[in-house]
Formats: C-alpha cells, sequence, structure tokens
C-alpha cells in the first residue's frame, strides 16, 4: 500500500494476573461448583473451572 504510515501507539506493559489471583478466582470457582443449594443462576456443571484453566493457559 502507498502512502501509508504505521500507526503510533505509546508503549505499555500487558496486564496479568498474579499468582494469588489467580488462586483466589481459582477458589471462587471451586465453591460455587461445589455448592449443594443453588438459589439462582445456572447449576454448575464443571465448565466453568475448565474455560479458565484454558484462558490462564493462553
Amino acid at each position: 500500500m502507498d502512502h501509508v504510515s504505521r500507526l503510533y501507539r505509546e508503549p505499555h506493559l500487558p496486564d496479568a494476573l498474579t499468582a494469588p489471583e489467580v488462586n483466589v478466582i481459582r477458589a471462587a470457582i471451586a465453591r460455587w461448583e461445589s455448592a449443594v443449594n443453588h438459589i439462582s443462576g445456572p447449576k454448575p456443571d464443571g465448565q466453568l473451572s475448565a474455560i479458565i484453566e484454558v484462558m490462564l493457559g493462553t
């Protein structure tokens, strides 16, 4: 392409979760999935923890 320049973006540091933050998220999901009585919302089927682990691995 002619007469096209690169877009300028200021450098920035990527945001990432810390190990303690990841552990808090995993614990919250485990509590939600192990609860016996669910008053509202979808019933846990184990997919959320699997999806989160995939997202953390990418």
